[in-house]
């Protein structure tokens, strides 16, 4: 990071820390890698970067995980909000200790410990040297810390987001934990990002991504712990045609549902949807029959969370009585702008699921994806297969 901008304007820069990072893979805080962190920053504020913080609560509590062991996820949120306002103490601690005047704002009112966020008196804190670092989210439930990040920084006018991670140093063709020979990409769009996100990728949050693309937020994705370049995403890249894929992801959080015999009439497909749409399921890959004898099939992926409550609102509101889901499905994606332009990547795709013995039970395409349906199973072979089809 440099202090300066054109026109000798210091340099503001939203860095998001990961909340993993601060337990060191652990449940709790780490006070070596807390310590290390702050004498890291430091540095940057002596050069003249303004540096704002958001830091996550995944070492403490993750809304998400609480609600699948039963408890409510809005209350799991706010569980996880408690748990970043602890890590934002500890930072602070920390960089006063190295002698950096911080200051903690939260999202939630907590007088004894810190200030209410008001993103004017941040940007005073910023231009006196002092370091800020926001806490307890967005003070609501169900936006995740990477979102928060990008609307701090629209807020209080950073030039750029660091978003930092645990485990990755980047964004990667696939996971490098589960496959061999990923390679780091050096820069991807926001669309290719927002595609990865949403089909599995855990890189980045989509909504995130997508707030990033609608304000042009410059952003990089990178290590929490790593002082080393990462991903840059941005609108356009450099190799949109020389690089045809970008990533392969997978999503094992799916579910296939089949209707039968639908009249093959109009508005059908309205009554189905549209009664989906009223318990807002969000429905992802849609397939339909021809036509035969005034009868048609439909099928459908959703969430697998979802499938039950689809399965009875079909049931019970539209009065289809030949309705099955399947739950042992995965979706495997692959993701590039080449694409476009490029023909033969969805063979290479299917080739190398034929070869390893995968079946294919759906198949969606856009202009810079292509996704498969296939089983469960099979998911992480399939990635890696596609993987060493497409990259070596």
């Amino acid at each position: 990071m440099t202090g300066e901008n054109a026109g000798d304007k210091p340099r503001r820069v939203l860095l998001k820390l990961s909340g993993e990072a601060f337990g060191g893979g652990k449940v709790g805080i780490d006070t070596h890698v807390v310590r290390r962190i702050a004498s890291e920053i430091v540095p940057a504020v002596n050069k003249g970067v303004q540096v704002a913080i958001v830091v996550g609560g995944g070492n403490f509590f993750r809304g998400a995980e609480l609600q699948q062991a039963g408890i409510d996820r809005s209350r799991g949120d706010y569980m996880g909000m408690l748990g970043t306002v602890m890590n934002c103490l500890a930072l602070q601690d920390f960089l006063e200790q190295e002698g950096q005047a911080t200051r903690v704002q939260t999202a939630i009112t907590m007088g004894q410990v810190a200030e209410p966020y008001i993103p004017l008196k941040a940007i005073r804190h910023l231009e006196k040297g002092r370091v800020v670092i926001f806490g307890a989210g967005a003070g609501m439930p169900y936006f995740s810390t990477d979102t928060v990040s990008i609307q701090r920084s629209l807020e209080i006018h950073c030039d750029e987001v660091l978003m930092g991670k645990n485990g990755v140093d980047g964004v990667y063709t696939a996971d490098p934990r589960k496959v061999r020979n990923t390679r780091k990409l050096d820069e991807i769009t926001f669309d290719e990002m927002l595609e990865l996100a949403s089909l599995g990728a855990q890189v980045l949050n989509n909504r995130s991504v997508e707030l990033a693309k609608k304000y042009n937020v410059e952003l990089e994705v990178l290590s929490s712990l790593n002082p080393i370049p990462g991903t840059v995403v941005k609108e356009v890249t450099k190799d949109m045609e020389g690089m045809l894929i970008k990533g392969v992801a997978k999503d094992t959080d799916v579910a296939v549902i089949t209707i039968l015999n639908v009249p093959d009439e109009p508005g059908m497909s309205f009554k189905i949807f549209g009664l989906l749409a009223q318990k807002n399921i969000n429905v992802d890959i849609i397939l339909q029959s021809t036509g035969r004898d005034g009868k048609k099939d439909i099928s459908f992926t959703c969430a697998e969370g979802e499938a039950d409550l689809a399965m009875r609102v079909l049931k019970e509101s539209a009065h289809f009585s030949d309705v099955s889901v399947d739950t042992t499905c995965a979706k495997v994606s692959i993701v590039g702008a080449g694409m476009q332009s490029h023909s033969g990547v969805a063979s290479k795709m299917f080739e190398a699921m034929s070869n390893n013995n995968i079946n294919i039970k759906m198949i969606s395409t856009s202009e810079i994806k292509i996704s498969c349906i296939i089983n469960r199973d099979d998911a992480d072979k399939a990635v890696s297969a596609i993987h060493d089809m497409l990259f070596d």
